[in-house]
């Protein structure tokens, strides 16, 4: 029984190790060319981990820029994922994101999101009012915050805010009728890759009720390249007991 202990403490350390080492933005980085991460890309490429360790799948992230809906200008953003080779045979899951922002405020004004596992479909479409503060769903209409944002468009803010001049952020979400808080601290690093030397903004935030309902939080780190783009090279999420990882792998247009 001794042995087995031993073996099984060194397997968990060594694969502590290994994920540590694979999720360091330097390792991540290591396999990118920085210099073409300068330009605002249309497409960014993602592998998603469980447990910053097991491959499960890719998700790509998309700016689609002006598009026309509803009859009016919106800012497109949109986002896939989905599992890969053995899960999928085993759990097919696929997920299809898009948020359409008022060009002006870029501020959504409309999230759907389309989730297709195995045994079942979920679907979601939430309407935005962002000058009365109200949002629908399903029906029902719901108060919320100003400035409120769903997951695409909360990245595409922190993208767009000068981290320099900040040292902390607040912003609100809502995508299904309870506001949620989102808050972290951001901090600024120097590190080498073969490109030479660039820095990173790391903000450590958690999402949590608004009404301190204690349950359903989150914890989030987010690794934000300091270029034009501020593009996102590294995404950790913690939640509901389990950690999910993902890494930029490359880029298109």
């Amino acid at each position: 029984m001794k042995k087995v202990l031993i073996v099984i403490a060194v397997s968990i350390v060594l694969a502590l190790s290994v994920s540590a080492y694979q999720n360091n933005p330097r390792t991540i980085l290591a396999r990118l060319d920085t210099t073409k991460l300068e330009n605002q890309a249309k497409q960014l490429v993602c592998r998603v981990y469980f447990l910053g360790l097991f491959p499960v799948g890719r998700a790509v992230l998309r700016d689609e820029g002006l598009m026309k809906f509803e009859g009016g200008d919106s800012y497109h953003l949109s986002a896939q994922a989905g599992v890969e080779s053995l899960i999928l045979k085993i759990y097919p899951f696929s997920a299809n994101i898009d948020s359409y922002l008022d060009p002006k405020t870029l501020l959504p004004v409309f999230f759907r999101q389309d989730i297709q596992a195995k045994d079942k479909e979920l679907k979601k479409e939430v309407m935005y009012d962002q000058i009365d503060n109200v949002m629908e769903i399903g029906g029902e209409r719901r108060t919320i915050f100003p400035e409120t944002y769903e997951p695409l468009s909360v990245l595409h803010k922190l993208r767009r805010m000068d981290l320099d001049k900040l040292s902390s952020f607040d912003l609100n979400i809502n995508t299904n009728q309870k506001n949620y808080a989102f808050t972290g601290d951001i901090s600024k690093e120097n590190i080498k890759t073969k490109s030479g030397q660039v820095s990173i903004y790391r903000l450590k935030g958690r999402i949590f009720r608004r009404d301190k309902n204690p349950y359903h939080q989150s914890k989030i780190e987010i690794v934000l390249l300091d270029n034009g783009p501020k593009t996102p090279v590294f995404i950790m999420v913690f939640a509901s007991g389990a950690l999910i990882t993902v890494r930029l792998i490359g880029q298109g247009n």
